[in-house]
């Protein structure tokens, strides 16, 4: 052999032992890494919540329609769905309580609920309804409650304010 090299040969034993050794790391490093596993699971929510607010601008001092949209997504029916309806702060009067308890919702059924609420001064107001079912919590987009100026009347003055 007289320092002629045979067709595709172009590296000596070194680096196919280098090769090797890398390989057998790849598949040392996982088993190391094992030690150090975080685990989780996902929960699917088994409701759908769609909130709808008046189109803007919302007057001042008189009551505007929030409403909800409940879907049971599920396979199971759902008993006691509290939804709680959560307002920016702000000076924003709801008529009732903002907690609304739903009886049994059945897979593919919907329900409805709604809240008269009476904004007291002009702004820009975050809304979103919060359902609970056992131990489960979601939360519906937030939507923008746009109240225009203009003068306060006096029929807003009683019910739930949130500051």
């Amino acid at each position: 052999m007289s320092g002629r090299r045979l067709p595709g040969r172009r590296f000596g034993a070194s680096a196919s032992l280098a090769v090797a050794v890398l390989a057998a790391a790849a598949v040392w490093v996982p088993a190391a890494a094992a030690e150090n596993v975080v685990t989780g699971h996902v929960l699917v929510a088994p409701i759908t919540i769609d909130v709808s607010i008046p189109a803007p601008p919302a007057p001042v001092g008189k009551d505007v329609k929030i409403r909800a949209e409940v879907d049971n997504v599920g396979t199971a029916s759902l008993d006691g769905i509290t939804l709680t309806l959560r307002l920016d702060g702000g000076a924003l009067l709801v008529r009732r309580s903002p907690e609304i308890v739903l009886k049994a919702l059945r897979p593919g059924k919907q329900a409805k609920a709604a809240w008269a609420v009476c904004p007291l001064r002009s702004g820009s107001y975050v809304v979103l309804v919060q359902a609970s079912v056992n131990d489960f919590v979601l939360e519906s987009p937030a939507r923008l409650l746009i109240v225009s100026e203009g003068k306060h009347d006096k029929s807003c003055k009683a019910g739930w304010h949130f500051p």
